[in-house]
């Protein structure tokens, strides 16, 4: 009686709760529903936004062997496609309710070899992992697999206020060479900053390692979501969302096929990507492949040179074969350029990052 109790509460309060976040979230948007299709994808980006698969997930967990019997771990749960494609040397595995080696995703970044010349791979299962990691320089080679981006999510609430500055707000951060991920969400639970807020800036993730890849994985935060820092990056459908500048920094990566989300309302200017390229001289620069840009946020001018006519000279910002309300090129400012196939195809594939040389497809 009392496990069924526990289970119609759980689930009653994670009912209410979605239903409260898409009541506030049309609101504060000002979004006015047409169609039944607007309606669901709404209710479906609240759904992924607020973690409410979490609460199902966690229930389950913890319910089912109360309901089902015995408890019992799985160990094919453990077995990847992706042992035999990279040649993985060492597996670890974590689970927060303790079915893998290790609960923690840093313990087991902990305990990968350092300065290591072939793969390791930890496979977290699914789950929310509440923890701030780091991957130092040494942990080289490294792979981490989720069970889905809405599956497997590593969160912390840091801003640039509370840990001494920006790049030391994140949930994750990536310094070692080499580095993969795959269907996992990275998420900053700092509230939504208003408008002018000093120190607000919350990283989900901060990449500063050469040669990182990301496939199927989310990036969730509001202003300064994602720290391109510096280094080769691919990252392929992925799942972008923020406020202001939400993909910054001076790396040189390719974002194939991504959704990127601004959730800026109408009192908030702020650039999606604010890439940090100072000089000629930098192989630096962001290059977005077949990836859809949603939220009512395109301004027609389309760039900004943050106030310093001096880059409008030399700054390359160029546009090919964009389609959509926000792609009209008319109304975009002098300096930015509209690319012919010649001109975008240096940048539209992974030869940009070198990416024949360690990206395996």
């Amino acid at each position: 009686m009392n496990t069924k109790r526990l289970l119609f509460w759980s689930l009653a309060t994670a009912i209410a709760i979605l239903f409260i976040k898409l009541a506030f979230y049309t609101k504060s948007s000002s979004i006015i529903f047409s169609t039944g299709s607007e309606v669901f994808s709404s209710f479906k980006r609240v759904y992924e936004q607020t973690g409410i698969s979490e609460i199902f997930y966690f229930v389950s967990r913890i319910l089912g062997p109360t309901m089902g019997g015995k408890a019992t771990c799985d160990d094919n749960k453990w077995k990847s496609p992706l042992i035999s494609k990279y040649k993985v040397e060492l597996v670890l595995t974590v689970d927060h309710l303790g079915c893998g080696k290790f609960k923690s995703l840093q313990k087991a970044v902990d305990a990968v070899p350092e300065e290591s010349q072939k793969k390791s791979l930890i496979i977290l299962d699914s789950g929310t992992y509440k923890e701030k990691v780091l991957v130092s320089k040494k942990k080289t080679n490294l792979i981490i697999q989720g069970q889905g981006r809405l599956k497997t999510m590593i969160v912390w609430n840091d801003t640039a206020a509370s840990s001494n500055g920006t790049i030391y707000s994140y949930t994750v951060c990536i310094y070692g060479k080499n580095f993969i991920a795959y269907d996992i969400g990275f998420k900053n639970t700092a509230p939504r900053p208003q408008a002018g807020v000093i120190g607000a800036q919350a990283l989900a993730l901060r990449i500063a390692g050469d040669q990182a890849a990301f496939y199927n994985c989310g990036f969730h935060g509001f202003q300064d979501t994602l720290n391109d820092a510096e280094g080769r990056h691919y990252f392929k459908q992925c799942y972008i969302e923020g406020t202001v500048d939400f993909i910054f920094g001076n790396a040189r990566s390719v974002y194939e096929n991504c959704t990127i989300i601004s959730l800026v309302n109408s009192k908030i200017v702020g650039a999606i990507a604010a890439q940090k390229r100072e000089s000629t001289k930098e192989k630096t620069g962001f290059s977005f492949v077949n990836c859809k840009i949603q939220g009512k946020v395109v301004s027609p001018d389309g760039w900004n040179d943050w106030r310093d006519p001096k880059r409008d000279q030399t700054v390359f910002f160029g546009e090919y074969g964009c389609s959509g309300p926000g792609a009209a090129s008319h109304s975009r400012v002098k300096y930015a350029k509209q690319l012919t196939l010649a001109d975008a195809s240096p940048f539209m594939n992974i030869s940009y990052v070198d990416g024949n040389e360690w990206i395996k497809l």
